[in-house]
Formats: structure tokens, sequence, C-alpha cells
């Protein structure tokens, strides 16, 4: 009998918190290209998020 398998998904808003994470460890120009690239966003849950996760920062940069 096999076991049910099981798909995760990020969403585009949490991709651009992952990588404004990952930014903020190991500064990328290309990860911020990326952040900036993705323009159909929930930008309250980022900002949301942003906060939480100390990125206002980053975040605010990118929108720039």
């Amino acid at each position: 009998m096999s076991s049910p398998s099981s798909t995760w998904l990020v969403t585009a808003e949490d991709l651009v918190l992952a990588k404004l994470l990952w930014t903020r460890e190991s500064p990328s120009d290309v990860q911020m290209r990326d952040v900036r690239a993705h323009s159909d966003l929930d930008r309250e849950h980022i900002e949301r998020w942003a906060q939480e996760l100390g990125l206002t920062d980053l975040w605010r940069a990118v929108q720039r």
C-alpha cells in the first residue's frame, strides 16, 4: 500500500520574502533583481511579514 503524497507550493509573496531573507544573509544583486521582477503581489502580506521578519528596510529599498 502506498502512502499519500504531498505537494508544497510557495506563493510569489513568500518567495519574495525568502529572497529578502537570503539577501539579508548574503547580499545578492540577483535576488534583489528577482524581487523587483514580481509586480502583481499582495503587498499587504509582504509588508506585514517583512516587518515581522525584520526585512522592512530591504523591502523598501526594492520599492524605490
